[in-house]
């Protein structure tokens, strides 16, 4: 009796050791394991960060240009040459347009993008910003991720002109010749022309239009009318999209 207490006893001891070492197999696993993924979780929210910021970003830029082509004076078209003008955009926009947008995006993501992390890129239509998390990562430091947006169009080559002609006058009739006077008539001394001022020119009708690479052009008569059309074009064409980031 005794002898087989004495055995069931060892039985219990030993497995209570082994759920002891599995208890603390699996807490030095949970260990290790923790900080990996926590810094996966962490790299997935930096690359949602900048994503988010290069967006931002590149929809400011988009919205800049709005304005700006919401705003065209008729006089910048046709105030400073009779047969018309041209309007571009910003020509020489600066790297940091957008930047105050990226930002806000990504504060409200909890990460941040500094100034020198930020470009935009007239001629490509590129925002390429670097973006990094606010808490720290497990192994010290900060998670970064970068992203790159384009916009649909290079608005660069966007322009609103006015064209007009001028209108030819119609020749001057040719006047009758006069008679020759009768050699018992003495001749009457011919009358010296009077002067006269050359009537105005005459123009065709003022015609917009608006176009950019890559997308339709547009004209008509009225210019608010003209606008109005470009800005529902390049809404739909330069809309913001992500690319390929830098390596």
């Amino acid at each position: 009796m005794t002898r087989r207490r004495l055995h069931g006893d060892e039985g219990l001891a030993s497995s209570g050791l082994l759920a002891t070492v599995l208890v603390v197999v699996f807490a030095v696993a949970l260990v290790a394991v923790l900080p990996l993924l926590r810094g996966t979780e962490q790299g997935g929210r930096a690359r949602t960060v900048a994503d988010a910021a290069a967006l931002a970003g590149a929809e400011r830029v988009r919205e800049h240009f709005l304005d700006e082509l919401a705003g065209v004076p008729v006089r910048d078209l046709t105030g400073g040459n009779d047969l018309g003008g041209t309007w571009w955009p910003t020509r020489s926009p600066l790297p940091s347009m957008g930047y105050s947008a990226a930002n806000d995006y990504a504060h409200r993501n909890d990460g941040e993008v500094l100034p020198a992390w930020y470009a935009y890129d007239v001629r490509g239509g590129t925002v390429t910003v670097r973006a990094r998390l606010l808490e720290p990562a497990p192994g010290g430091g900060r998670t970064e991720s970068s992203a790159r947006a384009r916009l649909g169009i290079d608005l660069s080559t966007c322009w609103v002109s006015a064209d007009r002609e001028e209108i030819e006058p119609e020749p001057e009739p040719t006047p009758e010749p006069t008679p020759d006077p009768s050699p018992s008539e003495s001749p009457t001394p011919t009358p010296s022309p009077t002067p006269t001022e050359p009537p105005p020119p005459e123009y065709t009708d003022w015609v917009y239009s608006f176009g950019c690479d890559g997308v339709r052009r547009v004209s008509g008569d009225d210019l608010r009318d003209v606008l109005a059309e470009a800005r529902q074009r390049v809404v739909e064409a330069a809309t913001p999209r992500l690319v390929d980031p830098p390596p």
